[in-house]
């Protein structure tokens, strides 16, 4: 079952995240992750509440781990939706990122 009140129109969004931000610094982080094209592949909604399938299961058993794959961030709330997820993640001590790189700007060259 498709929701059709959640499906949007797919439009270009402009990104809020700061460009000069190092978003691997101390604090709360609200993410929310959209499924490609926003396709409804995580679960339905059966009677006001979401019933997920193999594949949200595997997305919540994946949000669950976190805490013990990486010693430095508490996780809150989280909800996995039919197309989406949203959660907060609080990063506990000052770290490097390993291999999430923070934003930065690059320069692209090419070779050839």
């Amino acid at each position: 079952m498709h929701i059709e009140s959640m499906d949007c129109p797919n439009k270009l969004r402009k990104s809020i995240r700061l460009k000069e931000y190092d978003y691997s610094k101390e604090g709360a982080y609200f993410i929310t992750i959209c499924t490609n094209n926003k396709e409804c592949i995580l679960g339905n909604v059966k009677n006001g509440e979401i019933i997920l399938n193999q594949f949200g299961n595997i997305v919540l058993e994946g949000w669950n781990c976190l805490t013990g794959r990486y010693a430095n961030i508490e996780s809150d709330k989280f909800v996995v939706m039919p197309n989406h997820i949203h959660g907060t993640i609080k990063i506990i001590d000052n770290v490097v990122a390993i291999h999430e790189l923070p934003l930065q700007k690059h320069k692209h060259t090419s070779n050839g």
